[in-house]
């Protein structure tokens, strides 16, 4: 279910391990949403989140950083998934995600 106006060649295992999960609980999403002058893994534009998968390359000091940016300037609250969690922890901490931004998001707005 992700949006069409979004296309690109190649995507990571992990964005591609989340959005799958994410056609599984029915939200439309994009992969690789810019948020100049970032991009995020996911975007979930009914909720207005984020999801960000962190790999085994990721850097927690930049990312808190750039997740202090995305929310300040454009609102945006972002969710980071370990990469090394279980499926089904995975599917579970997302649902409680958007669930809880999509309760906030007029406050947000």
């Amino acid at each position: 279910m992700r949006g069409k106006d979004n296309v690109r060649f190649a995507y990571t295992g992990g964005q591609m391990f989340l959005s799958k999960i994410l056609d599984e609980i029915g939200f439309v999403h994009d992969l690789e949403m810019e948020f100049s002058p970032y991009q995020v893994d996911i975007y979930v534009a009914s909720v207005h989140a984020a999801i960000e998968y962190d790999g085994a390359h990721s850097f927690k000091k930049r990312d808190r950083e750039r997740d202090v940016y995305l929310l300040s300037k454009y609102r945006l609250p972002v969710l980071r998934i370990d990469g090394m969690g279980k499926k089904e922890d995975i599917k579970l901490k997302m649902i409680s995600y958007l669930k809880e931004c999509a309760a906030s998001k007029e406050s947000r707005c």
